[in-house]
């Protein structure tokens, strides 16, 4: 697809995606815009460089439990990764506290709360920030006055 078939399919998307957190039960609703492809692409990057550093090697194409073994492990450490993008496009939040009380938000309690976060729960948060970008994108494909891109 071309970059102007790329523009001509984002523009027509929301540029604010609402991002649930958690996944059962959410308690935070973030309101995150949307980030250039190349900032996704670098938090693969990331991925691809801590998989390295723990010794996965690139795998064999015909080595097909391998090398799902590894797009799972880098796909995993992809969502962790873009996590820290998602905390830089974050420009808002609902919280619904389901005990104490309610969080503001702000730019330091937004800092304060993604230093908080574990390993899982940052996958987590990656990954209803994927499932929200993937539903997004499929209620414009699926609109019955969507130009289709070629």
């Amino acid at each position: 697809m071309s970059a102007i078939a790329r523009f001509r399919k984002r523009k027509n998307l929301p540029m604010v995606i609402d991002v649930p957190w958690p996944l059962e039960n959410p308690e935070f609703v973030f309101k995150v815009s949307r980030f250039a492809q190349m900032e996704i692409q670098g938090a693969m990057w990331k991925a691809e460089a801590i998989m390295t550093e723990r010794g996965w090697a690139r795998p064999d194409p015909a080595d097909k439990e391998y090398l799902e073994k590894y797009n799972g492990e880098q796909f995993a450490l992809f969502l962790s990764c873009v996590v820290d993008n998602i905390q830089e496009h974050t420009k808002g939040w609902e919280h619904t506290p389901t005990d104490g009380e309610k969080i503001q938000f702000s730019p330091a309690n937004l800092k304060i709360l993604f230093e908080c976060l574990g390993l899982g729960e940052r996958q987590e948060i990656g990954l209803v920030w994927h499932q929200a970008l993937n539903a997004e994108g499929k209620k414009k494909d699926d609109s019955p006055n969507t130009e289709k891109a070629s």
